[in-house]
């Protein structure tokens, strides 16, 4: 529901057929990547991903895990009626914890979900 400002009403629209969803580093567990620089850096950004509910793979190996935070708002969406589509690399950024000396690799993904009619 959207308040239109020169109407002075409420108006309904559907909701979308699509919502896409750009992961940032909050939305993904970063101690995760700390042995996966060299599995990350042959990898680029588009690469498809697949999405288990809780991990970004590609080829059966996992690349990202989920924060249990984003988990719960994604299955939000899903008991919505949305399911997830596709998922790709958006971007590879190098992270380092406070007590890490070395920084590691570490993958932000986009997903699109799609309303099941």
């Amino acid at each position: 529901m959207w308040y239109n400002e020169v109407s002075r009403q409420k108006e309904y629209y559907p909701e979308p057929k699509t919502i896409a969803i750009q992961f940032t580093h909050r939305d993904v567990v970063l101690n995760f990547f700390k042995n996966k620089k060299e599995l990350i850096n042959q990898l680029r950004s588009g690469t498809e991903l697949e999405f288990d509910g809780t991990y970004f793979k590609k080829n059966n190996r996992s690349l990202a895990k989920v924060s249990e935070k984003k988990r719960n708002e994604l299955e939000e969406l899903m008991e919505k009626g949305y399911i997830p589509k596709k998922s790709w690399i958006r971007f590879i950024v190098a992270w380092r914890g406070e007590e890490d000396e070395q920084e590691c690799a570490v993958l932000l993904p986009d997903m699109e979900f799609e309303k099941v009619e």
